[in-house]
């Protein structure tokens, strides 16, 4: 969202300065690439790169800004598009070391073996855990069943007729979803700077298509 929002901005005449807190472009596009048949998925990102390049938008990389610090550089607007993280519930176990986070995996930040238990069928649960499977892990996707407990050995829950279930495993991989991060405004809103959010940080996360779409529409209204 934040690389089409700029790359539009650029192209419309705007003078537009990208700050990204880490030192990769991309966002959630460099770990949606990572499953089976998603590498041609590489390929937006990169063109995304290019193009922001070429339109001329200053990259500040491994940074990040307050919304009074941007204030006081004098910014005439600001697009909002920090994105999202990935959901932890406050599950018991939850902090045990045998409990990784999908986009992590993914990321290759966080590494399983043997037994996987992975919490959530959508999408990123499932694609996860193909990728997982595919690396030799033995996966159980769990949809449809309440979690109750993390334990070393084992997923406690309870299935749709509310019977206990305890599914043995060696790692439990978490994919519930996604929430959006913080951006304090105030400091913009109340200086009469205009804030604009997209993509993931508007609120829900949705999808690339979602990302796109309010990147260029935001853009197109500065």
């Amino acid at each position: 969202a934040g690389l089409e929002a700029a790359r539009v901005a650029a192209l419309r005449g705007h003078d537009v300065t990208l700050f990204e807190k880490t030192t990769t472009l991309g966002g959630q596009l460099n770990i949606a690439c990572v499953p089976p048949r998603k590498e041609e998925m590489r390929r937006a990102t990169q063109d995304l790169i290019h193009a922001v390049c070429n339109a001329g938008v200053h990259l500040c990389m491994g940074q990040t800004r307050t919304a009074e610090q941007l204030k006081d550089a004098g910014f005439e607007a600001v697009i909002n598009a920090v994105g999202a993280h990935s959901a932890a519930p406050r599950i018991p176990g939850i902090d045990s070391v045998n409990v990784a986070d999908a986009w992590k995996v993914l990321a290759g930040e966080q590494q399983v073996y043997g037994t996987v238990a992975v919490i959530g069928g959508g999408m990123v649960g499932c694609e996860t855990a193909e990728y997982l499977a595919a690396r030799g892990c033995k996966v159980s996707v769990i949809p449809s069943h309440k979690v109750k407990e993390f334990r070393m050995d084992a997923v406690v829950c309870e299935n749709k007729d509310g019977a206990e279930v305890t599914i043995p495993c060696d790692y439990i991989v978490l994919a519930m979803g996604a929430r959006s991060n913080a951006f304090d405004a105030a400091a913009l809103e109340s200086a009469g700077i205009p804030v604009y959010s997209i993509g993931d940080a508007a609120g829900k996360a949705a999808d690339i298509s979602n990302a796109i779409r309010t990147g260029y529409d935001t853009a197109c209204q500065l």
